[in-house]
């Protein structure tokens, strides 16, 4: 499966370990295209998207390009190194405004 930054797409965590995610959730690709078309590199970079915000998490409307079904957030903290792999079917993709806005978070989440 080919992705992109800022693509949305399925992930399964798997069981719940102490607070981190758990079950299939949809996630955003977060990682560099650069990384995402080098085939030999198996990994990538993905942050939650979940229906429950707080303060700190970036608000994602719903819309024809994203296809999620209620206002959503992303989860800049919890970043995951996962195989590429294991990535499910894409549900759509952030507009480049959002994705600005989660890239931003993500400079503050990680002091860069």
């Amino acid at each position: 499966m080919e992705i992109r930054q800022g693509d949305i797409v399925w992930y399964d965590f798997g069981f719940p370990v102490d607070a981190r995610q758990a079950g299939r959730r949809s996630v955003l690709v977060i990682q560099s295209d650069v990384f995402n078309e080098n085939v030999t590199y198996p990994l990538a970079l993905i942050v939650p998207v979940t229906t429950k915000g707080k303060r700190f998490h970036v608000p994602i409307q719903p819309d024809s390009n994203n296809n999620l079904a209620q206002q959503s957030f992303v989860k800049c903290e919890q970043v995951h190194t996962v195989l590429k792999s294991e990535l499910g079917s894409q549900i759509g993709f952030l507009l480049p405004e959002d994705l600005v806005k989660v890239k931003m978070r993500l400079r503050d989440v990680m002091s860069i």
